[in-house]
């Protein structure tokens, strides 16, 4: 049986070793827009979808993987009905100072994915 997830891709986060380095080569190589920025983190916008540049510490290694963003109707709904199939979050719906409402789950192989509750006018 396959369920439906109700679900839009957000963005796409990169571990990068030189945010500098990293910024010099979307922003003024690719001419990609910066959203914003804050310690360690750039945003570029990608249209519907951002692409994150994240040189925060971290034990992931740079160009070692990636994280999915996920915008859903109902975060908080999305987030007990995952509980109801059996599976744990890493953490329960929060209040970002970004204005999100998000939680996390990570996949049997380590990748993170946030699930954020979708902006009104987003949500499909």
């Amino acid at each position: 049986m396959t369920t439906e997830v109700p679900a839009i891709l957000k963005a796409v986060n990169m571990r990068v070793g030189d945010l500098a380095a990293s910024l010099a080569f979307y922003r003024d190589g690719l001419g990609l827009a910066v959203v914003h920025e804050i310690e360690g983190i750039a945003v570029l916008d990608l249209g519907n979808v951002h692409l994150v540049l994240d040189a925060q510490d971290d034990p992931r290694t740079p160009g070692g993987g990636a994280s999915l963003h996920l915008y859903v109707v109902d975060v908080d709904a999305f987030h007990g009905d995952l509980v109801s199939r059996g599976l744990t979050p890493d953490s329960p719906p929060d209040d970002r100072p970004w204005e999100d409402r998000d939680f996390t789950i990570t996949d049997p192989d380590g990748y993170r994915l946030t699930i954020v509750q979708a902006p009104v006018g987003t949500e499909g």
